[in-house]
């Protein structure tokens, strides 16, 4: 949860990239699947 956080406060969703949503997606279902 610490990464998403970290990852939303440096960069506000409406301003994410497309791979950093995908790249962070992965990373979730990586970590909780």
């Amino acid at each position: 949860v610490t990464f998403v956080q970290n990852l939303s406060e440096r960069t506000p969703i409406c301003e994410m990239k497309l791979a950093d949503v995908i790249v962070s997606v992965i990373w979730i279902l990586t970590w909780f699947g």
